[in-house]
């Protein structure tokens, strides 16, 4: 008999195992009601629920981007996702370098769209309705490039001389 999930719980558990329940009209929940704790969480969540980092990236993802897409205001970086293959348009602060361009993931180097364009090994960036082809994604740290920006550049809170940044060279064409 299959399990069904009672209440808006992430992880239930059935006898020893443990069972993920995402109702169909609530895909993520960010926190976990207090009288179920004791069904167990996943590594990413702490007693209280997600942490915050966590929560925040949710946020951005699902709610402030595309609401910074419709703005058209900031560059957006279309990249292809390497399990699902599907588009995706990610909000992005792109620094012009003389060969291409420098992107300051804020989450760290392991976020989604910096995975899906490393292995992807192209992106599309539009800016002001124009789309740039851009290759040869690479991470570089922040002391060996940023030099190669702008002095007007501001250096955002959190980010070292030993910060990753995904470059990324304009696609020459012929």
């Amino acid at each position: 008999m299959p399990h069904r999930c009672r209440n808006l719980l992430r992880f239930r558990t059935v006898g020893r195992v443990q069972v993920r329940c995402q109702p169909v009209h609530l895909r993520r929940e960010i926190l976990v009601p207090s009288d179920r704790r004791d069904h167990g969480l996943s590594g990413r969540e702490s007693e209280e629920g997600r942490d915050a980092p966590t929560a925040l990236a949710w946020i951005n993802k699902r709610i402030l981007n595309p609401r910074e897409i419709r703005r058209g205001v900031r560059p957006v970086l279309i990249h292809v996702g390497r399990s699902s293959g599907k588009t995706y348009r990610t909000p992005l602060d792109a620094h012009p370098l003389p060969d291409g361009y420098l992107f300051i993931p804020l989450y760290g180097p392991r976020t989604d769209w910096v995975k899906n364009v490393l292995v992807a090994g192209a992106a599309l960036l539009s800016i002001g309705g124009e789309e740039i082809e851009l290759e040869s994604p690479r991470m570089v740290r922040k002391k060996d490039i940023w030099q190669l920006l702008p002095t007007t550049t501001k250096i955002l809170p959190g980010i070292s001389d030993d910060s990753e940044l995904l470059r990324m060279d304009v696609r020459r064409r012929g």
